[in-house]
């Protein structure tokens, strides 16, 4: 079960051991504040368990994976670290999405790393370094960013090193209500080879476009985002595309990125697209006005909101934090048919940088209302 993440995607394991060369930090408190009797014992969500490490209880391990997987959290914990020098600092930007009554909740900031070639192989996730820190948040709509150093050793295999964050509670059943893992080393690659062609003689016209996946380790991939003339023009899970929405004799530019579980990659090359025939004008106009997401979500520092509209008419876009006070009109003005973006840069109409938060964008046009959320995380 170790690492097998086809079987055990949301599997976010701990390993607080006590024997061997390498024990845990405050394993022995962590052993006994659970009233476990016996090791090797495992919790699961923090609430149940079940006692031995053989083959024999994987059946037990996989029931309570099961249980836990389609448990809903009342929280949702966004994760960024950075290394400098022989230590990493991790922020975790934590938003409620329910009320919780837990009491003597902590958010915890972990690192494990495996024993593969010290211990034995199963070792895969013991704990290495552990902080933790009170969390204070209770009701549905806070937010607020928690901050933590730990310290890195040369002696480690970085590659092998993940952070975790979760927040429990330490009374009661113990129950975990929300973790975040990732690894502190990973690749993004960008997508290369970014490549198109038409036929000049088709009808309806359209540009097809292809591009190599890029390389990338420790990470999942999630999608692709396609940038057509500097704008958001639309994602997609496959590496090609075809582009309907162009007219002959006219140019085009367009990049790829690559959206991965850790951020998001590098931009491919730039494409210029000349489509230079002589064919009538097929441009297909959006068929609703709405609002589209923005990119990159989360953010720091800018994100571009990209809006289509169906007919000319006026749009008002505007910014609001989560206490529903305005922050900034963006877009307040006429505009023509076709897909249009605007700009945040984080700052409100009196140019001051907002602080990390949930922030909603909501745009008005004609009988067009539509709203939706981004975060910054600073």
């Amino acid at each position: 079960m170790a690492e097998n993440k086809d079987d055990f995607p949301y599997l976010v394991p701990l390993i607080w051991q006590q024997d061997g060369s390498y024990p845990s930090p405050n394993h022995t408190n962590r052993f006994s504040s659970y009233g476990l009797s016996a090791y090797p014992s495992s919790r699961w969500n923090g609430t149940n368990t079940v006692t031995g490490g053989s083959a024999a209880t994987l059946g037990q391990y996989t029931t309570q994976y099961n249980n836990a997987v389609n448990m809903s959290s009342p929280m949702e914990i966004y994760v960024t670290h950075e290394i400098v020098g022989n230590q990493v600092t991790v922020e975790a930007s934590v938003e409620m999405l329910e009320s919780i009554t837990t009491t003597n909740n902590r958010i915890l900031f972990v690192l494990t790393r495996n024993l593969d070639g010290v211990m034995n192989p199963n070792y895969f996730a013991s704990v290495a370094r552990f902080t933790e820190v009170v969390f204070p948040l209770t009701s549905a709509g806070e937010f607020d960013t928690f901050t933590q150093t730990l310290a890195l050793s040369s002696a480690w295999d970085l590659e092998k090193v993940k952070i975790i964050v979760m927040v429990q509670s330490f009374a009661g059943t113990r129950i975990i209500h929300q973790a975040n893992m990732r690894y502190l080393l990973f690749e993004m690659g960008a997508p290369t080879n970014l490549a198109s062609s038409f036929d000049l003689d088709a009808e309806p016209f359209e540009v097809r476009l292809t591009w190599d996946a890029g390389n990338y380790t420790n990470t999942e991939f999630n999608s692709y985002t396609l940038y057509k003339n500097g704008s958001y023009f639309t994602e997609i899970m496959d590496t090609m595309f075809t582009d309907k929405h162009v007219q002959p004799n006219n140019t085009y530019t367009y990049y790829v990125v690559a959206n991965y579980s850790t951020g998001t990659s590098e931009p491919s090359e730039e494409l210029i697209v000349n489509t230079s025939v002589s064919i009538n004008d097929l441009t297909e106009p959006p068929l609703q006005t709405k609002l589209g997401t923005n990119y990159p979500n989360p953010f720091n520092p800018s994100t571009s909101i990209y809006f289509d509209v169906h007919k000319t008419n006026n749009v008002l876009i505007e910014i609001y934090n989560l206490r529903g006070q305005l922050i900034k009109t963006l877009v307040n003005g006429v505009y023509d048919i076709g897909r249009h973006s605007v700009e945040w840069d984080g700052v409100d109409g009196n140019g001051i940088e907002v602080s990390t938060g949930v922030y909603f964008y909501r745009m008005i046009s004609g009988d067009t209302i539509e709203a939706k959320r981004m975060i910054l995380l600073k």
